[in-house]
């Protein structure tokens, strides 16, 4: 029972995104959030599911990577960031592939087990943007562990600092990694998953979402999306702040980008201490190519 109650835990963000499609873009169209009804007996079988597949491929991917790592073939390793990058920017690839394949490099199954050897990545080749990246990745990973997958009222104040200790050394080396690459969008959208689990001055609130979020999506804001104040690698007030900022530099290097928003949208759920009033609005901010 408790396997059950953890599996539907995690899936319960992947599902809350799945039912904001529909959802019209404009400021206005703030409408209720309803499922789209399922044909009769039209669930498939779990394994031929596009879900599982797509997953299936990734772990796939993880595995060639962590062989990789494990023997310490940082050549392969910055050369399959590169040829990613390359294949990213010719449009021969999405960004949702790119981004996918770059987090694929971090061995995040392996969890604690394999820091050493990211840790000896970033040693031999310093200025590796795909080994800081990969390193962000990992500890990111690691933190929301210790968090655990309770609402934030039943997480133990030991849970949260754990969360927050490994949150801080995620946060140090997507910061390096914004130095070694003109336009770190995996960064941008990695940050976004990681600003719930920093430390903050201030909790978000429901009326600052809003505000924002207004006013990003006024006519006259469309061609200037990005309002929000602040600077890459600092500190930012309010896990909001940091949040809409690097959605901001993500839209501008990809508007058509989808994982930035999709991760938004995953960290603005009670699970995160979020009410589930923020949702409608932030739908506004959906990418451009969603009708």
């Amino acid at each position: 029972m408790n396997t059950i109650k953890s599996k539907c835990a995690a899936l319960f963000p992947a599902l809350m995104f799945l039912l904001l499609l529909p959802m019209a873009a404009g400021a206005d169209d703030f409408a209720p959030i309803s499922p789209l009804p399922l044909a009769k007996n039209a669930a498939p079988k779990l394994l031929n599911t596009p879900e599982w597949l797509d997953g299936a491929v990734w772990r796939a991917a993880q595995v060639q990577m962590n062989v990789l790592i494990g023997s310490h073939d940082y050549d392969a390793l910055d050369k399959a960031a590169r040829d990613w990058r390359t294949a990213y920017q010719a449009k021969k690839i999405s960004a949702e592939t790119y981004l996918s394949n770059m987090t694929a490099m971090a061995p995040t199954q392996a969890g604690m087990g394999m820091l050493d050897e990211m840790l000896a990545w970033t040693k031999a080749r310093p200025n590796s943007y795909a080994a800081w990246f990969a390193l962000g990745v990992q500890y990111r990973t690691i933190a929301a562990e210790q968090r655990g997958q309770k609402f934030a009222g039943q997480t133990t104040p030991e849970q949260w600092a754990a969360m927050r200790k490994y949150a801080d050394l995620s946060h140090a080396a997507f910061v390096k990694s914004l130095t070694l690459d003109p336009n770190p969008l995996p960064t941008y959208s990695q940050l976004i998953r990681l600003s719930p689990l920093m430390a903050r001055s201030e909790p978000k609130t429901y009326s600052e979402i809003k505000r924002v979020v207004m006013s990003m999506v006024a006519p006259q804001k469309k061609e200037n999306f990005c309002p929000a104040a602040g600077s890459a690698g600092a500190v930012f007030r309010t896990a909001w702040a940091e949040e809409i900022y690097y959605l901001c530099l993500a839209r501008k290097n990809d508007p058509d980008a989808v994982y930035p928003f999709r991760n938004l949208v995953e960290y603005n759920i009670p699970r995160w201490g979020v009410g589930y009033a923020t949702l409608p609005p932030i739908t506004a901010l959906r990418p451009n190519n969603w009708a």
